[in-house]
C-alpha cells in the first residue's frame, strides 16, 4: 500500500516520494493523521520549517477543538523560534499582544522577533515591559538582555543602565 511504499521511499532516503505517498494517504484514509505527522517528521528533519507551518495549518482543519489548541500552541511556537523573521509571526504575535498585552510570553517572543527583525529599540521596549511583569531573578534576566543588547549596538551608557537595573532587581 501508498504507507508501505512511503515508508519504504523514506528508509531509502528518498524523501520527496515518501512524503508524496503519505500525502496521498492523507486524501484518502479515514484517519489521515498518521501520514501528517510522517510528512512533518520529514519536514522537521529537512529544517522546511515553512512546509512545517503549512501542513499544520491544514491539520487544523481535520481535528478536533482539543488538538486544535495544541496545534496552534505549535504554530506560534515555530513562528516564534523558527520563522521569527517573517512577517506571519509578527503579524501574528502583534495580533496576540493587542488582545492580551499583559501576556508574557507573548511579549517574550515579540521581542525575540522584534530582534530578529532587527527592530533593536522596539525588541528592548518588549524586553523592559517583561521585566516590570516579572518576579525578580526574571527581571533581572530581561535587563540583562536589554544590557547586552545595547552593548552589541554600541550604546554604553544605555547598558551601564540595563545593568543597573538588572542590580536593583536582585
Amino acid at each position: 500500500a501508498a504507507t508501505d511504499l512511503g515508508d519504504s521511499l523514506a528508509a531509502a532516503g528518498e524523501r520527496e516520494g515518501a512524503m508524496e505517498a503519505w500525502r496521498q494517504q492523507v486524501l484518502v484514509a479515514q484517519d489521515p493523521l498518521p501520514y501528517s505527522l510522517r510528512i512533518e517528521r520529514l519536514l522537521v528533519e529537512q529544517d522546511d520549517w515553512r512546509g512545517v507551518f503549512a501542513l499544520l495549518n491544514e491539520r487544523m482543519e481535520q481535528v478536533t477543538p482539543e488538538l486544535k489548541a495544541g496545534i496552534a500552541a505549535r504554530c506560534r511556537w515555530i513562528l516564534a523560534e523558527k520563522l521569527a523573521e517573517t512577517d506571519e509571526a509578527w503579524d501574528l504575535y502583534r495580533q496576540l499582544h493587542e488582545a492580551n498585552p499583559e501576556d508574557r510570553e507573548v511579549l517574550a517572543h515579540l521581542a525575540r522577533i522584534a530582534a530578529a527583525r532587527g527592530e533593536t529599540a522596539l525588541a528592548i521596549s518588549y524586553l523592559d515591559k517583561l521585566s516590570h511583569q516579572a518576579n525578580a531573578t526574571d527581571a533581572a534576566r530581561y535587563q540583562r538582555q536589554v544590557a547586552s543588547t545595547l552593548e552589541a549596538t554600541g550604546d554604553a551608557t544605555g547598558a551601564r543602565t540595563a545593568y543597573e537595573k538588572a542590580l536593583d532587581f536582585l
